[in-house]
């Protein structure tokens, strides 16, 4: 085991802190140029899905969502950023599915979803840069009629235009790669919202209900480690914002700490998320274990969530952990001497928000001032862990030992969204550390 650091602590979080500070004013300098469609009028949803808020922020849980081509009547665009809207739903027919409402043009084409009815909502703002002039244009059909062998990938987050987009875009590439294997059409379905509780996704694969799809970081993680199963590749498709695409974990000490080696973690209080949590928990043992560290070793607390944690190593607040269904700060409770919390919560926008929230924090931040000062209280061990990405692929054993295909559809997934993240703001752009990894042998 390592006796001492190095980096030390400090110098590792100036390097975090610093790189994710520079990318997100490179991301604000490149959004500043951008131009959006002003005035008042009709306008048209070009992203996949156009959450509908309440206020112009992001602050409160969007009402629903609004599907792309949507047509929306703006009120108001004062502000450069949030446009305030007409309530959409006037004139749609509504659906209820389950906890889901649904609600359908004359046509019977889907405009929104919710969970929960919208039909006497006030005006509502969206996200500006969302909105065009002029409906996207659907994909064109050259699919061949009525496969009976088609190459059939789930996508968790499904929208039927873009899924005929790629399928179009699939075949007219890979059309002839795909026939010499035996397929005779492909076919884009919906597998669902990835949570992956139960770890049976990746099994819809193993049963030949598809022979790829997105999955969860949880299942892509237990792949990678032999838990499960199946084969994996990572390939982002999340918004290019300026935000990190895939995420790992963090051990945070205050820098007031004492703890100036691994070693030192051992016999100290470490406050933890629940045990199943992938990057406030799972990730941070993995690393310690395989450094020589066992559970046994530490004194582990679950049970939190990231910015409780966050703030009981900043503000060193001691806290109860006596009822596991009602861990609270108390003058008598516990201190952290370390946490192990997702290294989102330090660089991302939404640590960042996390000064006006007041369901998860252990005190509010009242601005970001108060925020900056409390985190410039945190330090982060340099210790090697995973990096998960956020949206990684699966495909069946036979078509990811099949190096050439594996690579190829890659390309095309990854050219694809890159081509279409202006237009439709949909899960713009692969990152580049995905994007320049050399193809996988």
């Amino acid at each position: 085991m390592h006796e001492k650091f190095d980096p030390t602590p400090k110098e590792y979080t100036d390097q975090v802190l610093g790189a994710y500070q520079k990318r997100m004013a490179d991301y604000r300098a490149m959004q500043s140029g951008k131009t959006v469609a002003t005035g008042t009028g009709e306008r048209y949803v070009i992203a996949d899905r156009l959450c509908l808020r309440r206020d112009a922020s992001t602050n409160l849980k969007p009402m629903g969502e609004l599907v792309a081509g949507a047509k929306v009547q703006v009120l108001d665009s004062s502000n450069s950023e949030w446009y305030r809207i007409a309530n959409p739903v006037a004139g749609l027919q509504e659906r209820q599915q389950g906890k889901t409402y649904q609600y359908y043009n004359g046509a019977g084409e889907l405009i929104i979803e919710s969970d929960k009815p919208l039909r006497n909502m006030p005006d509502v703002y969206v996200a500006s840069r969302y909105l065009g002039t002029q409906a996207p244009e659907l994909a064109s059909s050259s699919l061949p009629e009525n496969p009976q062998h088609p190459f059939v990938f789930g996508l968790q987050f499904y929208n039927d235009q873009i899924a005929k987009m790629l399928a179009v875009d699939v075949w007219q590439k890979m059309g002839s790669e795909l026939q010499s294997r035996g397929y005779d059409g492909v076919k884009f379905v919906s597998t669902g919202s990835g949570t992956d509780k139960n770890a049976g996704t990746e099994q819809k694969i193993t049963k030949h209900e598809v022979d790829g799809m997105q999955t969860s970081p949880a299942c892509y993680s237990r792949i990678m480690n032999g838990k499960e199963d199946g084969v994996a590749f990572a390939m982002q498709t999340f918004k290019n914002d300026g935000e990190a695409h895939d995420y790992s974990g963090y051990i945070i000490v205050n820098k007031d700490s004492n703890i100036k080696s691994l070693s030192d973690l051992k016999g100290k209080n470490i406050f933890t998320g629940k045990d199943g949590s992938m990057s406030s928990y799972t990730l941070q043992m993995r690393a310690l274990e395989k450094l020589g560290l066992k559970k046994e070793d530490l004194h582990l607390y679950s049970g939190l969530y990231h910015y409780q944690l966050f703030t009981a190593v900043a503000e060193q607040t001691p806290m109860d952990f006596s009822d596991p269904k009602n861990i609270h700060a108390a003058d008598n409770g516990v201190k952290a001497d370390a946490a192990f919390v997702g290294d989102f919560v330090l660089q991302s926008s939404l640590f960042e928000d996390f000064a006006t929230n007041k369901k998860f924090g252990l005190r509010v931040y009242q601005n970001a001032a108060e925020l900056n000062t409390a985190r410039n209280s945190v330090y982060i061990l340099p210790i090697a862990m995973e990096r998960i990405p956020e949206q990684p692929l699966l495909l069946s054993k036979k078509l990811y030992d099949d190096t050439a295909f594996r690579n190829e559809f890659r390309q095309v997934l990854m050219d694809f969204y890159d081509a279409q993240s202006e237009k439709y703001g949909i899960a713009e752009a692969t990152p580049d550390v995905y994007k320049n990894m050399p193809p996988q042998e």
